[in-house]
């Protein structure tokens, strides 16, 4: 399944510190399924690692956004 395969491959991207290509695959990942918290939570914690901290809070507002009963 597409959407498990791009999961894995962001997951171990991001346990390899390549935070980029882990952006890369959950923004495909996004595309398809937009309120997957997990995917959102590496996106945000992928943007953060990067330093990119606009970025990262808008990914951790969203998830606020889809679920703001479970902070």
């Amino acid at each position: 399944e597409l959407k498990g395969y791009l999961m894995d491959q962001s997951i171990s991207s991001y346990k390899f510190q390549e935070y980029n290509t882990s952006i890369h695959f959950l923004n495909k990942l996004i595309h398809l399924e937009p309120k997957d918290l997990s995917a959102l939570t590496y996106l945000g914690n992928s943007h953060e690692k990067l330093n990119n901290y606009v970025e990262a809070i808008k990914c951790y507002d969203k998830i606020i956004a889809i679920n703001p009963l479970d902070i």
